[in-house]
């Protein structure tokens, strides 16, 4: 049985919607551990729950405030210094 903890979260950045009006969004979000999920469930709002992965990612899923709608993402951690860099890539652009 594990505990549950209330954390306070810093910005949490959202994507633009799905039409290409809708402006990103920032907000923040009073989140709590229940088990093994990192969960954020504020009447009124999108829910959002995070979970480990055994890879070491998360996965994440996303319901609508009146819980009509669920989307789920696969995150993992990315090491910037694997990605080839503009100038190596032969881009003339970069300095």
């Amino acid at each position: 049985m594990g505990g549950v903890q209330t954390y306070h979260t810093g910005g949490v950045v959202g994507e633009p919607g799905i039409d290409d009006d809708e402006p990103a969004e920032w907000s923040r979000r009073k989140g709590r551990l229940v088990d093994d999920e990192f969960v954020f469930d504020e009447k009124g709002k999108s829910s959002l729950r995070f979970r480990p992965r055994a890879d070491g990612g998360l996965s994440a899923t996303w319901t609508s405030p009146d819980g009509k709608i669920s989307m789920e993402a696969g995150l993992r951690r990315l090491d910037p210094q694997r990605f080839p860099r503009h100038a190596e890539a032969g881009d003339s652009h970069s300095q």
